[in-house]
């Protein structure tokens, strides 16, 4: 009887002890910002030439330019001052619209190479701009759940820097104590010749 007394009243303390309830684990989002853009910058260092007049400027008559070129009028069944080759109005015409194309050519690839140039510049703002997005996007995440986090376990701090007073253990332990007195002096008084 007295082993069971005592056992009733080791339960009895055991579970009117306190336990705390256990802590959550934190649930701060670590995710990553992802990697960052990688703009090309030697694509943007291409010197372009500069522009050159290429209209022919050919000396007027008697006159030398400065590669020795000439220009003398001859008539029908006039001897050419000079050796060299003859051209009419129609051939030169057609050499200067070769040139003017040529040149034309020139200004549009020039200009087709600034397009391009301007248009990665363009993609690589674009990219940047995407990349600074998602970053502060994702670093607010992190910073809300974090704040949140820091929130949660301050309150939890505070709930259990003071925690109320259970009684309950000291109730058992009184009431143990008294079973058990109760018992030892019975069992004294049974047992008494």
């Amino acid at each position: 009887m007295q082993k069971r007394l005592v056992a009733a009243s080791m339960l009895l303390i055991a579970c009117s002890a306190t336990q705390r309830p256990p802590v959550a684990p934190p649930s701060v989002y670590n995710g990553d910002a992802g990697s960052i853009a990688v703009v090309d910058q030697d694509a943007y260092n291409v010197t372009l030439p500069t522009a050159v007049d290429v209209s022919i400027n050919l000396p007027i008559v008697d006159g030398a330019g400065p590669n020795g070129e000439i220009i003398s009028p001859l008539r029908r069944g006039t001897v050419a001052p000079f050796n060299g080759v003859l051209f009419n109005g129609p051939a030169v015409a057609r050499i200067e619209i070769e040139f003017r194309g040529q040149a034309a050519q020139c200004r549009i690839d020039r200009q087709t190479d600034l397009a391009r140039m301007s248009a990665m510049a363009v993609r690589d703002i674009g990219m940047l701009n995407v990349t600074i997005h998602s970053q502060d996007q994702v670093y607010n995440l992190m910073l809300r759940s974090r704040d949140q986090e820091i929130t949660r376990l301050y309150g939890y701090i505070q709930a259990n820097n003071n925690p109320p007073v259970n009684l309950w253990p000291y109730v058992g332990l009184s009431l143990g104590g008294l079973v058990l007195g109760a018992g030892v002096m019975s069992a004294f008084f049974l047992l008494r010749p």
